[in-house]
């Protein structure tokens, strides 16, 4: 228990909450969310001196081939600073693994007192790398403990993207910079604000709400000097009890949902609930202000993509379109949108009320924004099928390919066709098709960008033999702490199950049960209230299902 309560203090006062006790792990991996590939970023890890006899630790670290280790830095609330540790090549047979040695002799550290360990490390030009990590204690250089007490390492799985040339530009804010504006008019409705946000330096204060009046701050947003992200307010409830790390030079997406009628505004992290605060909202356009602002930071930070999203009802529409230029909702629209890519401040004034500005940079951006795949329908006819799609993103589009599976076979280009930029269209293809009354046929859109990126629409498919309508892949993060999410893709529209289970075969959770449409599907799964361990989620339509394994570690 003095362990528990040791972690979540050291979260208090990194995050600045004064609230009750909450189990937390004693050994805490923080990976960003968003990285591009061939860039530097920082992991957090969280520890505590939970082997009081011990006067060093060693850190273990094996990182994929991908993956460069740079260096390694400590701090806590005690020490009040961040100290260099080397990294050195391992004793161990192992080649590719690196040790850093933390000695506790002379350190102002106490028993069970936490610390932060910031790794930097530069990505490859690939789409994932993985980085174990392990520690021992030592007490006169033998072993007496180890850092995590379910396990003798932790392997972590890091997801990279490519950016790509329709992410178009940001907005920096040097030292001294700032852009203020009013709310824009909702007549009422709820409102979601989001934004990519991407902080260059630590301690940066860079949102505030303030009453339009007396100018004084209702609600702020920081990046504090561990690179978690804080809320400034007296009536902040804090909802997800994880830190929420905001690694230094890499995107994170932050959103804010203003719900009118219970005064409530609720914060986002790269798509997860962090907490709500308690605001007056009568009135949200002629009583507050939103101001970016940078007042000393020599680096500063950068937003790209800022959104103001009316909301009818609150889906997950309003994550699902964050990477994308374009909007696309049943429920939901957007009020205002400014991507930055004109490179005009007169754009911003035309854009958002009451606007003031002051030394702001555009600059080219690597957020992760996508071009949109083509919308993709197929009609059958006899010995050939009609493939129809529109244009997606269509302004970034060079060509289109129709793609054809054959069975478990690969997809092969049987047609391919310019892109017209000038207007959003409707294109066609018949592909005649031999003994189409035998078999499984699947159907693909790819778009190739002018950037040379790609992107794909779902599979559909055609024929009548029994295959299994979909694929699932692994969920991510794995092993994860404490939630994950699962993708299934669809290939045709069916009911579906997908439920997670314990190793004794009880029914912990059903994510998701009835009717799902041909496409992608992303499904969240929460272990906050589980024990760590190996669990089992199984994907189930009518005729077929699969079966996968994830581990939580706490």
């Amino acid at each position: 228990m003095r362990i528990a309560l040791n972690i979540f203090i050291f979260f208090l006062l990194i995050c600045g909450f004064t609230y009750g006790q909450k189990q937390f792990d004693n050994f805490n991996i923080l990976i960003p969310k968003y990285i591009p590939n061939n860039s530097s970023f920082d992991i957090s890890i969280i520890g505590n001196k939970s082997i009081p006899e011990a006067d060093r630790l060693i850190l273990h670290l094996n990182p994929s081939d991908n993956l460069q280790i740079n260096s390694c830095r400590l701090s806590s609330v005690e020490l009040n600073n961040y100290y260099n540790l080397p990294v050195k090549k391992s004793d161990k047979n192992n080649n590719s693994v690196r040790d850093v040695i933390i000695n506790f002799t002379g350190l102002t550290l106490g028993d069970y007192d936490y610390f932060q360990i910031l790794l930097n490390l530069t990505a490859g030009n690939s789409n994932e790398g993985s980085l174990k990590i392990s520690g021992e204690f030592q007490k006169d250089q033998s072993t007496v403990g180890y850092l995590s007490e379910t396990q003798t390492y932790s392997e972590n799985i890091i997801k990279f993207y490519k950016p790509a040339k329709s992410s178009g530009n940001s907005i920096s804010f040097q030292n001294q910079s700032y852009l203020s504006f009013d709310f824009p008019e909702t007549n009422r409705d709820n409102l979601f604000i989001q934004f990519w946000f991407k902080s260059e330096d630590s301690g940066v204060s860079f949102l505030k709400i303030s009453n339009k009046f007396n100018l004084l701050p209702v609600l702020g947003l920081i990046c504090n000097n561990f690179q978690m992200l804080k809320i400034d307010s007296e009536n902040f409830t804090v909802e997800n009890f994880e830190p929420q790390f905001l690694g230094l030079n890499n995107w994170h997406l932050v959103g804010m949902y203003f719900n009118i009628l219970n005064n409530e505004v609720t914060v986002y992290l790269d798509k997860r609930k962090f907490g709500t605060a308690k605001l007056d909202l009568h009135n949200l356009q002629e009583n507050y202000i939103l101001r970016f602002e940078n007042k000393n930071s020599p680096n500063g930070f950068q937003i790209d993509l800022l959104r103001f999203i009316k909301v009818k009802i609150f889906d997950y529409s309003v994550f699902s379109n964050s990477n994308y230029k374009s909007f696309l909702s049943e429920n939901n629209y957007v009020k205002k949108q400014i991507d930055f890519d004109f490179v005009s401040e007169r754009a911003i004034y035309d854009n958002l009320p009451n606007a003031k500005i002051k030394n702001i940079k555009f600059l080219k951006s690597n957020a992760p924004i996508f071009t949109r795949a083509p919308e993709l329908n197929i009609s059958l006819h006899t010995g050939s099928v009609e493939i129809f799609w529109l244009g997606g993103d269509y302004k970034n589009a060079e060509k289109y390919e129709v793609q054809r599976r054959i069975g478990k076979g690969e997809f092969q280009t049987v047609y391919s066709v310019p892109a017209d930029t000038s207007i959003e269209k409707s294109y066609s293809y018949l592909d005649v098709v031999e003994n189409l009354s035998s078999g499984i046929l699947f159907y693909r859109i790819k778009q190739i960008n002018h950037d040379k990126s790609e992107v794909y629409t779902s599979s559909a498919k055609i024929g009548t033999e029994k295959i299994k309508p979909f694929t699932v892949k692994q969920n991510f993060p794995n092993p994860f702490n404490p939630n994950t999410s699962i993708e299934v893709e669809l290939f045709e529209d069916t009911q579906l199950q997908i439920i997670v289970y314990n190793l004794e075969g009880k029914e912990i959770s059903v994510l998701f049960q009835g009717f799902a449409s041909r496409g992608l599907h992303k499904y969240s799964f929460d272990g906050s209230q589980l024990s760590s361990g190996i669990y089992l989620y199984k994907v189930l339509t009518p005729e077929f299902s699969e079966t996968k394994k994830m581990i939580l570690t706490k």
